[in-house]
């Protein structure tokens, strides 16, 4: 019951803003707007105030980046060795391979929140510093590799271009310096961390908000098949490796489920925008997002319900 009262209300606040979005309100025009401030701003404050005041001394973190990252290595490893047989074209691989490696960390930090609080937060937060820069690399190298229109502006630009975005992600940015922070031993005034507080509260609802609005029903209709494997890879699979990778590395306790909690996330957003802009297969991507946010209410339930 304890993980049921943590995941329901997260996933009625996303039901919620899918039907804010359906009635019209507060209109088209709010969110997008209420995405970029939540992405460029509250969250990144969020991680920041997390990552400076916490004891990063505590916790495991080669260990964690070895475990976390060799999961997703041996996955996306799997899925290419297996392309012929899974028989989708290239734009639509490219979708698949995203939908079975990318995270939703809107919904990971709030269920990790919910969970354990403070130290929720935390663990979210250097996961996060993990996940994001291995899987933009790892995808925008399938898509540069695979899209169909992959040598529009050549590889080596599409890979400058990968640098970029890594180098100005606001959620990197954001997890580097609490790090640099914490580890320089500097002391912000307390105002200033009450500011970057107040703020990080702010991104937890309107993102949950924000992941509800982009849930898309009516893509659902179409591509079950692949659909059905990529959340078999993303929801199941995904967990099973992160499982025994941490387990191999000595990773337990609270830093055991956190990494497993984000390991069994649906899919980011930004997978359907990396599809537009690369070439990829935006419906399918569009039918995966949803279908795993979905799905997750019940796979997350069972194998959080199984850890604790």
């Amino acid at each position: 019951m304890t993980i049921l009262h943590a995941l329901i209300p997260i996933f009625l606040i996303i039901l919620f803003g899918y039907g804010l979005k359906r009635a019209e309100f507060p209109g088209d025009h709010f969110w997008d707007p209420a995405k970029r401030i939540t992405y460029y701003i509250l969250f990144p404050c969020l991680l920041f105030h997390n990552l400076s005041t916490a004891q990063l001394g505590d916790y495991p973190l080669f260990r964690m980046s070895v475990a976390v990252g060799g999961a997703i290595f041996i996955l996306t490893a799997l899925v290419l060795f297996f392309k012929e047989k899974i028989g989708a074209d290239n734009p639509s691989f490219t979708s698949i391979v995203q939908g079975s490696i990318r995270m939703n960390t809107y919904l990971g930090i709030s269920a990790a929140a919910s969970l354990y609080g403070q130290e929720g937060i935390t663990l979210a937060a250097l996961n996060i510093a993990i996940i994001i820069p291995l899987v933009n690399i790892i995808c925008v190298a399938v898509l540069t590799h695979y899209a169909n229109d992959s040598s529009a502006n050549g590889p080596f630009n599409r890979y400058l271009q990968t640098i970029k975005s890594l180098l100005t992600n606001p959620l990197i940015i954001a997890c580097s310096a609490g790090i640099l922070v914490n580890a320089m031993d500097v002391s912000l005034h307390a105002s200033i961390q009450e500011i970057f507080k107040i703020l990080g509260r702010a991104s937890l609802p309107l993102g949950l908000l924000a992941v509800g609005s982009g849930l898309n029903f009516v893509s659902m209709r179409s591509t079950k098949r692949l659909v059905s494997l990529t959340s078999a890879f993303k929801l199941l699979g995904l967990p099973a490796l992160t499982t025994l990778t941490c387990l191999l590395f000595g990773i337990d306790g609270q830093t055991l489920i956190v990494a497993i909690l984000f390991s069994a996330l649906p899919a980011s957003p930004s997978s359907y925008i990396l599809a537009h802009q690369m070439g990829g297969n935006q419906q399918l991507m569009a039918s995966i997002l949803t279908v795993e946010i979905v799905l997750s209410a019940l796979t997350l339930s069972a194998i959080l319900s199984l850890l604790i």
